[in-house]
């Protein structure tokens, strides 16, 4: 998340390298999201994790910066809230493969 805050910095400085950046750091977080709701071991985000994956796949979705900037603001707070939600209900696969083998920024 700290790596997308640094993206936001500026809506100026937020070009089309970044928002890929964006992309693939979403991605990343939709699929650890529901490596934790599928883990057997308890984490206090573990029965949130179906809007942590939705929220992800919206920030990964998300074309310019004020929609970059409310959709990870969603997903901070579905992180922070810990309300329960469905992970069976949850668009699969969660984030495509290409996005998730891209070379590390």
């Amino acid at each position: 998340m700290e790596r997308i805050e640094d993206d936001l910095e500026s809506e100026a400085g937020f070009d089309e390298s970044k928002r890929t950046g964006v992309q693939k750091d979403a991605s990343t977080l939709a699929v650890l999201s529901l490596t934790l709701g599928e883990s057997d071991a308890d984490s206090p985000q573990k029965k949130s994790a179906g809007a942590l994956v939705t929220s992800a796949q919206a920030l990964a979705s998300a074309k310019d910066f004020a929609a970059v900037k409310k959709t990870l603001a969603d997903f901070k707070a579905a992180f922070k809230d810990g309300s329960p939600s469905d992970l069976a209900q949850v668009k699969r696969p969660v984030a495509p493969l290409k996005q998730l083998m891209k070379k590390c920024r």
